[in-house]
């Protein structure tokens, strides 16, 4: 019970701005039994520690270091490999990665803006999925946002503006669901 009510302070926090708020954007039960049952899926992985968040974190900054090769790059690569002779990883400049981090932030843009316009026309069970998964998303960044420090400040954006629109999406949802009585 005390975890619960925890995840359902420090979430309301995040989604509200105030602790134990009467808010109907304030976590829902369901919201934060999912919460839970994520968390200890987490935990039972040993996903939830400092360095498995840290380590997923590192992750996701080598994750946006990846550029996308040719055929011929890779065969070439291959062929390196096979004779003894690694291709040193190639790292990012900043301007290159702020570029990569564009485009990620373009993309990601465009999903949200398309997962909006879908609001109006979904089913309620569909409208209950995006609510609760989009929950799981802010409750996610709750895990990991302590552990940010070593990103670059394009990355930080990138992840706070996830966070923004999954915030938002939740609410269009709720206020969906309201608009049709649930």
């Amino acid at each position: 019970m005390e975890k619960k009510i925890q995840i359902q302070q420090s979430m309301a926090l995040i989604l509200v701005g105030e602790l134990n708020s009467k808010s109907k954007y304030a976590p829902s039960p369901q919201e934060v039994d999912a919460s839970i049952y994520v968390s200890e899926a987490l935990e039972s992985q040993n996903l939830i520690t400092p360095e498995a968040i840290q380590n997923s974190v590192a992750d996701y900054a080598a994750l946006n270091q990846f550029t996308p090769q040719t055929a011929t790059a890779i065969d070439s690569e291959a062929t390196a490999w096979a004779n003894g002779n690694p291709i040193p990883k190639k790292v990012l400049t900043q301007m290159e990665l702020q570029v990569v981090i564009e485009q990620k932030t373009q993309k990601m843009n465009i999903f949200y803006q398309n997962a909006l316009a879908d609001i109006k026309t979904i089913s309620d069970d569909k409208l209950d999925i995006v609510r609760t998964n989009s929950y799981i998303g802010v409750y996610a960044y709750s895990l990991i946002k302590d552990s940010l420090g070593g990103l670059s400040d394009s990355e930080k954006k990138l992840i706070q503006e996830n966070l923004n629109w999954l915030i938002r999406l939740r609410k269009e949802s709720i206020d969906e669901l309201a608009r049709r009585g649930r």
